[in-house]
């Protein structure tokens, strides 16, 4: 089973040998994926979720029945090849955005196309560039949320006074257009449910891709994986296995 961890209760934490979980929030495994493929889905996928479809976020109504609310619009990513953006991107795609537009390193142009983006640019591409390619953006989702990326998220929607500004972190600059999301399977289960329901289909079907991983083994490499968190890992996720 696969399912996000509770820090409230132990119960529902990992490292452990059984865990117990909710079952409207937890999803079977395919058989053909790996144990160290779906780890890399919860928290990253569910930061993307409520950002993008939550009231408390973008307020995007949720592909999930087949509604494609993006159809016609454009989004713009920034870090599209972190953990969040991947499937910031993917999400993007199944909600029908004919534009989405992201941010990276030249290195991740190809596998991030491969999952839904239709234009990659680098990191210090001007605002003209991509206001020119996405003229009407309503929605800017800043999976990196330094001050930097979140002035230059809200010179984007500059010119829309209903726009919004979906962040990780904290605002700042303070805006009224910025949405902090906490992405939490039991607090907004409007959109969680429906996610956890989907999942297995999405996965078997090719629609929805985990991140990219490397993997660490035993406990002991805990301190190890922080670490490499710590110096910056790009287009990867770092998972320990025990």
């Amino acid at each position: 089973m696969l399912a996000q961890g509770l820090y409230a209760n132990p119960d529902e934490t990992t490292f452990q040998e059984y865990a117990v979980v909710p079952a409207d929030i937890a999803s079977k495994i395919p058989d053909n994926f790996s144990d160290e493929q779906v780890a890399t889905i919860p928290v990253a996928s569910l930061a993307a979720l409520v950002g993008l479809f939550h009231a408390s976020g973008a307020g995007i109504p949720h592909p999930f029945a087949g509604e494609k609310a993006g159809k016609g619009k454009p989004i713009v990513v920034l870090g599209g090849s972190s953990s969040v953006g991947q499937y910031v991107i993917q999400f993007a795609r199944l909600a029908g955005f004919s534009a989405i537009l992201t941010t990276s390193s030249a290195a991740h142009e190809s596998y991030l196309k491969s999952l839904g983006a239709t234009h990659v640019f680098p990191r210090d591409v001007s605002a003209s560039t991509l206001s020119e390619l996405a003229p009407s953006l309503s929605v800017v989702y800043d999976a990196i949320s330094s001050p930097e990326t979140q002035s230059f998220g809200l010179e984007l929607l500059a010119s829309n006074p209903d726009g919004k500004l979906v962040t990780v972190l904290g605002p700042n600059p303070e805006s009224e257009k910025t949405r902090a999301i906490y992405g939490s399977s039991h607090t907004f289960r409007d959109v969680s449910v429906p996610f956890w329901g989907a999942v297995k289909g999405l996965l078997e079907s090719g629609e929805l891709k985990p991140n990219r991983f490397e993997t660490l083994q035993g406990l002991e490499n805990i301190e190890e994986a922080l670490e490499q968190n710590r110096k910056g890992v790009s287009g990867v996720k770092v998972v320990v296995r025990f």
